[in-house]
């Protein structure tokens, strides 16, 4: 068949941007073809740094560290069907660490736990980058959490802050509508994710008071609301 090369070798490759040479360790030998897809850059293993991963026509998910070598005995994966898409690394269906998920070409929707904290780093963690599929190192598409206990005491909002990407990172800021008014950004200095907040509301005492998170890009989160 077309897809199997005979007597040749493929290969994923880091390079330094600092000289455009390869990183020790690289190129890395992997099975076969990455047809269709690319690499995804995240912890994994929750030592320190970011790991390659990515899918091959060979059926097989492979992850290498920065020195090029398999991450450890548990890869690669087999997946028993052609990757077709970079695999992608959040949190999903566990809280507290990473998950690994991989489409195949049959359509088969493969998930894998990591040993990597769910807040650790996640430089290139899907196809394009982000959520706004920007492709750009530098872009932060993914919005704060939303608060939550949210409650209204007084004149006093009070809610648990949380984080500047979903649940991790502190926010830059915090923005409060005041019965169905415009949100408008308080001075109030942001908490950790879990910690509670205060804010004193001026004027009259609220009816109802909806309150979000705002990162360093200005991307709001989604709002939680409070009624007396």
């Amino acid at each position: 068949m077309n897809e199997y090369q005979q007597g040749s070798q493929d290969f994923i490759g880091a390079w330094s941007t600092r000289d455009g040479r390869f990183r020790p360790g690289f190129p890395s030998v992997v099975n076969d073809l990455q047809f269709l897809t690319g690499p995804s850059v995240a912890d994994l293993d929750g030592k320190g740094g970011e790991e390659l991963l990515g899918g091959t026509a060979s059926q097989d998910l492979y992850a290498v560290g920065a020195d090029g070598r398999p991450l450890s005995a548990a890869w690669p994966k087999l997946t028993s069907d052609w990757i077709v898409a970079n695999p992608l690394v959040g949190s999903f269906g566990d809280p507290g660490r990473k998950v690994v998920v991989a489409l195949t070409r049959s359509g088969t929707m493969l998930a894998y736990r990591t040993d990597a904290p769910a807040c650790s780093p996640s430089s290139w963690p899907r196809f394009h980058h982000d959520e706004a599929n920007s492709g750009d190192l530098r872009r932060d598409a993914t919005a704060p959490g939303m608060p939550t206990n949210v409650r209204l005491d007084g004149k006093t909002l009070r809610f648990t802050s949380p984080g500047d990407d979903l649940l991790c990172g502190r926010p830059a800021a915090y923005e409060v509508s005041v019965d169905g008014k415009p949100f408008a950004r308080t001075s109030t200095a942001p908490a950790a994710p879990g910690d509670p907040v205060a804010i004193t509301l001026t004027g009259a005492r609220p009816k109802t008071v909806s309150v979000r998170a705002v990162d360093d890009q200005d991307n709001p989160g989604r709002p939680a609301t409070a009624r007396r």
